[in-house]
């Protein structure tokens, strides 16, 4: 069982302020979902990504947790999942 964190900020190249989370004039509400697989992860971010029409300067989520709360890295706007040992999945 996985973790992701899902959530969104706004983008201040688009007058949005980036201490909320309003996104293209409406609240987008973060949360944690579950999923039994890295990949499950990726398709819950990639839906959350679309349903709430964000960009990549939105996007704020994406750290992956194990079902003990350990960290083990990261999905990025694109998809793509970064491990903890990389460069991109360190944990920040």
């Amino acid at each position: 069982m996985y973790k992701v964190i899902l959530s969104a900020c706004g983008n201040p190249d688009h007058n949005e302020s980036a201490f909320h989370c309003v996104v293209n004039g409406k609240y987008v509400k973060g949360r944690v979902a579950k999923a039994s697989s890295i990949a499950g992860c990726v398709t819950i971010t990639q839906n959350y990504i679309t349903n709430n029409d964000l960009g990549a300067g939105n996007w704020t989520g994406g750290k992956v947790y194990d079902k003990d709360d350990n960290y083990v890295g990261r999905i990025s706007y694109n998809g793509r999942f970064w491990d903890k040992n990389t460069e991109y999945g360190k944990e920040k």
